[in-house]
Parts: structure tokens; C-alpha cells; sequence
């Protein structure tokens, strides 16, 4: 099937702002979508696209979430945050 896509393919052109256009059949058989991003391999002879492989960004690990990935936002601010209420809810209300 790839073989047969690939092969009805000959050339596709590169726009003035550099944009190129993955013609439908290639876009349908990798299932890829608007917005979605695709990891670029520069090689001796060439260019690799990938689809980026979709990764949950919160993984169980001995049975506690762990964030995978680019961290966003003030991490540590809302971990400190989440800890203060998890201690609090333990210790009940101070006397």
C-alpha cells in the first residue's frame, strides 16, 4: 500500500514560505491530521517526516502520576500547591 502511494508520487513543490502539502492519500494512510506535528530527520541523502508518536503526558509509575514531556506553566508553584492541600486534608484543620 505505501509502496503503491509512494509510487503514484512523483513531486511535490515547496511554497515561497517553504510550506509543502502531503497530498491526501499519504496524509489518510498515516491518519494525520490539521495541527498535528511531524518529527523532521535531516539524513545524507535527504529529509525524513515522521508522525510524532502521541505520548500520554501524565504515565503511572509505582502508582503515582509522573508528567512526561515539555513541562508548561509554573510546575513547581502547583506542586507546592497540591502538597499544601494534600497536607492539610491529612492533618485536618490546626487548632
Amino acid at each position: 500500500m505505501v509502496n503503491r502511494i509512494l509510487n503514484a508520487m512523483k513531486k511535490i513543490q515547496i511554497d515561497a514560505a517553504g510550506r509543502i502539502v502531503l497530498p491526501r492519500p499519504v496524509r489518510q494512510h498515516f491518519h494525520l491530521e490539521a495541527g498535528e506535528l511531524l518529527e523532521v530527520e535531516v539524513v545524507e541523502d535527504g529529509i525524513i517526516l515522521r508522525p510524532q508518536k502521541h505520548q500520554e503526558s501524565l504515565v503511572e509509575d509505582r502508582g503515582l502520576l509522573v508528567h512526561q514531556g515539555e513541562p508548561t506553566g509554573d510546575l513547581l508553584g502547583i506542586v507546592d500547591a497540591v502538597r499544601d492541600r494534600r497536607n492539610r486534608d491529612v492533618a485536618g484543620p490546626l487548632r
